[in-house]
């Protein structure tokens, strides 16, 4: 599991979501509590309501208890081993940053968990069906054997949905979806309204806070001590910690990459205290890699990745390169039907400016720029991308949606003549 510092609830919700350890954890606690429930309910003649088809003794209930806990450690091996195979699958053939989908994966989670949880049972009631109180072995354990064997059950029919979702999965179609559903969400979050909370996964780097003199003023300053991506910045907390009457300025927006010691946030005051200083500091975080918490520039470069790779000329596959402009053509129209927040914000007598705030062309230029070069020769994806720009370019005028088309005109004019160009040859 990532480690987190200052434990946010949001970035520990975040960093549990991702973890392969979280959900398993639990259901292997709840597996413990089980164990016990049951035992103690067997040892008070649960008898008296279960029915004469359930009763058994202990010795059988040894050898039952003993074959599903070595059978179901098996089963955790294997679903582990199908997990990384399609981590290494994904990231060899598709792009290494869509390891995240699958081990975000909540449905393989919970297999792994029920696993897990039900070998636990199993060991567990198998030492406490072994031996009841004084010494003496316990005579009709059945309601213990019943809650095993139902668990078991259980966790076979998961392992079987989780082959065939991994396997689907690993489908390409399947993966643009998810990455370009997991992107347009994103892009609800953040620009509709109450924008989501950023969510911290990485170790972030800490913040050092300066200050310098200015011509005109004294300037105090949070910077990092590390490079990396910056993931994520509260900018409520940021406008209730700055000082009353003052600006501030975020420096370089969410999905930037830093050095050390670079600045991220100005304040234009001299000195804040460290009440202050701390409260800036968290709330900016700097990680080693990008994340999907606010950085939907991020989901953009995740499908491009895969359109990219599909060019190259190992690979080859310019059907999948279509597929990936399509689904980028996604995302950016719904860009397009938000208004994306201007330079500054105010709030209480506070003011906050963001410097280098991404807009709609910028998007646009993330998305199609590089496959658009990739693809110079490609007849195929080069059709499928002008077609997919005059679409966005039509709803964008009949809607009377917000978003500049200024970089989506020139990108259909590029591709238009280099069209034109190849099949004059």
């Amino acid at each position: 599991m990532t480690r987190l510092r200052g434990l946010q609830p949001a970035a520990v919700a975040e960093a549990l979501r991702q973890s392969l350890v979280a959900i398993p954890g639990l259901c292997v606690a709840l597996a413990i509590v089980l164990s016990e429930v049951t035992v103690r309910i067997d040892r008070s003649d649960v008898r008296s309501w279960l029915p004469d088809d359930y009763e058994t003794t202990s010795e059988n209930a040894r050898v039952v208890l003993g074959a599903i806990a070595t059978g179901t450690i098996t089963v955790v091996t294997l679903v582990l081993t199908l997990t990384l195979v399609a981590i290494q699958l994904a990231a060899g053939q598709l792009s290494p940053r869509t390891i995240a989908n699958f081990l975000g994966d909540r449905f393989q989670q919970v297999t792994v968990g029920i696993v897990l949880g039900t070998a636990t049972f199993s060991l567990l009631a198998l030492r406490a069906v072994r031996v009841v109180g004084d010494g003496e072995v316990a005579s009709h354990p059945d309601l213990t054997v019943l809650a095993a064997v139902t668990l078991t059950v259980t966790s076979l029919v998961m392992l079987v949905l989780s082959v065939d979702r991994t396997a689907s999965r690993l489908a390409v179609g399947a993966l643009l979806t998810d990455l370009a559903d997991e992107t347009c969400a994103l892009v609800d979050a953040k620009y509709d309204g109450d924008a989501a909370r950023g969510l911290e996964l990485e170790q972030p780097g800490r913040l050092l806070e300066t200050s310098r003199h200015d011509e005109r003023q004294l300037i105090s300053t949070v910077a990092t001590d590390r490079a990396g991506w910056i993931q994520y910045i509260d900018e409520d907390a940021v406008l209730s910690a700055q000082p009353e009457n003052s600006c501030t300025r975020i420096r370089h927006p969410v999905g930037t990459f830093v050095f050390a010691g670079m600045t991220l946030i100005e304040v234009d005051t001299a000195d804040i205290d460290d009440d202050t200083a701390a409260a800036l500091r968290a709330a900016a975080v700097v990680g080693d890699q990008r994340t999907l918490q606010q950085d939907v520039g991020y989901g953009l470069v995740r499908l491009s990745d895969i359109g990219l790779r599909a060019l190259s000329p190992g690979v080859n596959d310019p059907n999948t390169a279509r597929e990936v402009v399509l689904r980028l053509g996604q995302v950016i129209l719904q860009l397009q039907r938000h208004s994306l927040p201007g330079d500054e914000r105010s709030q209480d007598g506070k003011s906050l400016r963001r410097i280098g705030a991404p807009t709609h062309d910028d998007f646009v230029e993330e998305a199609f720029q590089q496959i658009s070069d990739a693809a110079r020769d490609d007849r195929a994806t080069l059709r499928t991308m002008r077609q997919t720009l005059k679409t966005i370019i039509d709803e964008c005028e009949s809607q009377d949606l917000p978003g500049s088309t200024d970089a989506l005109h020139r990108h259909l004019e590029s591709v238009t003549s280099r069209l034109t160009t190849l099949d004059r040859r």
